[in-house]
């Protein structure tokens, strides 16, 4: 068999090994898993923005409610206090003091209600903007997934067209020549085949080949190797 098939066998070495590198280290999916985080972040502070709100709201309520019972209370002090039916000094004085209380009461209770509802409408906003950019990231998280998805799939598809040209390859070297391929591999660290280029040069570390060496690479079906790195060397077969 020519040697020409090892080299073969070399690239489809490193081309898994790229893969299984890019599958390890994909950028986007990194991106995604950062995405995915800020996300959640996101949509925790979304849960604790509706809690504040909803607390806020029945805050509101209750206080709403108060100032109608406090109206409710005052109209009453009123008629008491000018509908001729109390004519005691004393009870008057008291009356009119107890009034006063409660339209003060009135005065803060409305203040409160105000600032709260300011509050409310600032919270209300910021939370309809969160709402929407945590729409906007889970439909962007959802479109990384499905691209990811699809970039695993492409790389499986890959891999699998691989092992099968990988398995035809093997079947057809004899165990002493796929042990010293891999020695090789191993040593080179997955360029241990090299090829010598038209000018005599060895792809592997660059330096011309002497003519014996090309010479026999060109009549020979022996093992070839690079004088100066010691790489198995192949030459391109021409039709």
């Amino acid at each position: 068999m020519s040697y020409i098939f090892l080299w073969e066998l070399q690239e489809i070495d490193r081309r898994v090994e790229s893969l299984e590198k890019e599958s390890k280290s994909f950028p986007l999916l990194k991106s995604f898993q950062q995405q995915k985080k800020d996300w959640e972040q996101l949509a925790q502070n979304f849960v604790q923005e509706k809690e504040f709100l909803d607390k806020t709201k029945k805050s509101l309520r209750r206080k709403e409610m108060k100032l109608q019972s406090l109206f409710a209370e005052i109209e009453s002090l009123r008629e008491e206090l000018y509908g001729g039916k109390i004519v005691n000094v004393k009870e008057l004085s008291q009356m009119e003091k107890k009034l006063k209380i409660k339209e003060q009461e009135k005065i803060e209770l409305e203040d409160e209600i105000l600032k709260e509802m300011d509050v409310l409408e600032q919270k209300e906003a910021a939370y309809q903007k969160m709402s929407q950019e945590l729409k906007l990231r889970e439909k962007e998280l959802a479109e990384m997934k499905k691209n990811i998805r699809q970039k695993f799939a492409e790389i499986k598809r890959e891999q699998e067209e691989l092992e099968n040209k990988r398995a035809m390859i093997v079947a057809n070297l004899d165990e002493r020549l796929l042990r010293k391929y891999n020695e090789i591999y191993r040593k080179f660290n997955g360029k241990g085949v090299a090829r010598a280029t038209d000018s005599g040069i060895c792809s592997g570390c660059r330096i011309a080949l002497s003519a014996r060496i090309t010479e026999k690479l060109r009549s020979s079906s022996q093992e070839v190797r690079c004088e100066s790195c010691g790489r198995l060397l192949v030459i391109k077969e021409t039709n």
